[in-house]
């Protein structure tokens, strides 16, 4: 393991081109499938554009090599086909509604980048329908369960290749806040867009309380406002048609809620964001707010006793980050547990992730649990409960 370093910070914005100003270093420590120990996130805003963003993000290979290993978001790797699960279809035909809702008819054709299981697209009927997608079993796939065409590849190869065609519309839903240049990917995707592109992304003008700083992932390399997300597609030429607010009240994912559903036209009409809230502002209340959480968290952490041999259960993105902000990593750790076979052999703190095992709590090889995931933590604790666990368990959360 190594330490990601990177001495050359961007320093100017990919929109406006102007200085940009670091708000927050955010260090993690082994931080599953980037294959660094240690990695300070730097967070930045663009005074000027609003425009919030990692000043250090992974390069292009390693996001992807991120992605295709342990992605809790929606890239499939090649053995692994997106279940289309209740919530995901509920998403879908929400989105569609809006999509229907504002440009009606006015549409023939879709494009839709990282179109994973196809289903999303099989809903669009009697329209000419593509999906860019890198799991090659994903695509085939689409093509045998829903008869949707893809093309098996990144979007660069895409736009290598020999398809030249154009669409009306673009569909980009949780995709624009993983892309490093956005003002580039836009402009791309204008070169093939006729009229319109649907954006869906996490946003920051409203966010909820849940783990602390959950919005900084490292695979969410922007982090986008009202004000930015406008300001980006302004400079790419489009206006706003609509913009709604998703609050995801439900979904326990904090870098994915609350979200914006937009549909933006082609123009040559520039129109200046007019809003009650700039990403200063919402930057700088979300630092606040999250400051404050993680001291808390610090605090139920340092009255864990530092003799209980204790495992930790779920591991991701957010114990990489609390093990390198708190007391965590100076407990006395003997296992790290989670359910996803993909983590396991992999290290953290010297100690190979593997499946629950009671066996550890009746030969008293563990005598506490910490569960140490925001997501699961109903779920986790109820499986504990069921089993009647002689042993301690600790919970963050409040939920």
């Amino acid at each position: 393991m190594s330490t990601l370093v990177k001495n050359n910070l961007i320093k100017n914005c990919c929109i406006c081109g102007s200085e940009v100003e670091t708000k927050k270093v955010l260090p993690f420590r082994d931080l599953i499938g980037s294959g660094v120990e240690t990695y300070n996130m730097h967070i930045a805003i663009c005074n000027d554009c609003g425009f919030i963003f990692q000043q250090n993000p992974f390069t292009v290979e390693q996001l992807e090599n991120r992605y295709k290993q342990m992605s809790k978001f929606e890239f499939d790797s090649s053995d692994y086909i997106l279940s289309d699960s209740k919530e995901y279809k509920q998403r879908c035909y929400r989105q569609k509604h809006f999509i229907d809702v504002n440009i009606g008819g006015g549409y023939d054709s879709i494009l839709e980048v990282g179109a994973a299981s196809g289903y999303n697209l099989s809903i669009y009927e009697n329209k000419r329908r593509l999906g860019i997608e890198p799991s090659k079993v994903n695509c085939q796939s689409a093509k045998k369960l829903y008869n949707v065409e893809m093309f098996n590849g990144m979007w660069d190869e895409f736009l290598k290749s020999k398809t030249k065609e154009k669409f009306d519309l673009i569909f980009l839903s949780h995709v624009l806040e993983h892309i490093v240049n956005p003002l580039k990917f836009i402009q791309e995707c204008s070169e093939i867009c006729n009229k319109y592109i649907f954006v869906e992304v996490p946003c920051l003008d409203i966010k909820f309380l849940d783990e602390p700083y959950g919005m900084f992932a490292e695979e969410h390399v922007n982090i986008f406002t009202v004000q930015g997300l406008w300001n980006l597609m302004n400079k790419a030429g489009f206006i706003p048609v609509n913009i709604e607010m998703i609050f995801g009240l439900y979904s326990f994912l904090p870098a994915g809620w609350p979200a914006i559903s937009t549909i933006w036209k082609k123009s040559n009409i520039i129109e200046s964001p007019n809003l009650l809230n700039d990403s200063n502002l919402c930057l700088e209340q979300y630092l606040k707010l999250n400051e404050k959480l993680l001291q808390q968290i610090e605090i139920k952490i340092n009255n864990i006793p530092k003799e209980d041999k204790l495992a930790i259960w779920g591991v991701g993105h957010h114990i990489s980050m609390l093990l390198a902000n708190t007391s965590l990593k100076s407990k006395n750790i003997v296992r790290v547990y989670d359910s996803d076979k993909r983590k396991h052999g992999i290290k953290i703190l010297g100690i190979p992730i593997t499946s629950f095992n009671r066996e550890d709590i009746i030969s008293n090889e563990v005598e506490a649990i910490l569960i140490t995931t925001y997501t699961a933590q109903k779920a986790i604790l109820r499986s504990i409960n069921e089993m009647s666990l002689p042993c301690k368990v600790y919970t963050l959360y409040d939920i």
